[in-house]
């Protein structure tokens, strides 16, 4: 069996953005994937939107879990509450209002895979509202090092 992939899908109040990010990760070509939910005491109807979602696409994931809260613990408390429930070899963070590409965690692992000197990856990020790139992501497709030679982390203006 091929590697383990869990995606940390990170929520506050996104309904109206959770099915496009939802279904991206339904989509993906990579078969071994574990969905990992984390809903941070969202107030708007995100819990109705993955209960329904999920229905009747649980069974495309290896595992799912959805966590909640009755306190908001901010977003980064969120994500490591999500990253510490994951079980895959790889962990894959995504926020509620962001997708990723159809074959983007299959080209991370191949990646991951053909250079096992890398302690991370990151795909480019591209905005959706205008397609720009986000600064310094237009160039490589796919972004790698170790943690000791990681400086720049491109964020958007």
């Amino acid at each position: 069996m091929r590697s383990v992939v869990s995606v940390v899908l990170r929520n506050y109040n996104y309904a109206h953005f959770l099915e496009e990010a939802l279904e991206s990760v339904y989509i993906q070509t990579y078969p071994y994937i574990e969905l990992i939910i984390a809903d941070d005491a969202s107030t708007d109807c995100s819990m109705a939107v993955i209960d329904n979602w999920l229905t009747s696409r649980r069974d495309r994931f290896l595992r799912v879990e959805v966590l909640t809260t009755t306190r908001n613990m901010g977003q980064t408390l969120n994500m490591n509450r999500g990253v510490r429930a994951a079980s895959g070899k790889y962990v894959f963070q995504l926020d509620a209002d962001n997708t990723i590409q159809r074959e983007g965690i299959e080209r991370l692992v191949e990646y991951s895979a053909s250079h096992p000197d890398i302690e991370f990856l990151f795909a480019k990020l591209q905005n959706h509202k205008d397609s720009t790139w986000y600064p310094g992501c237009k160039d490589a497709e796919i972004y790698a090092g170790k943690y000791t030679e990681f400086y720049y982390l491109p964020v958007h203006e």
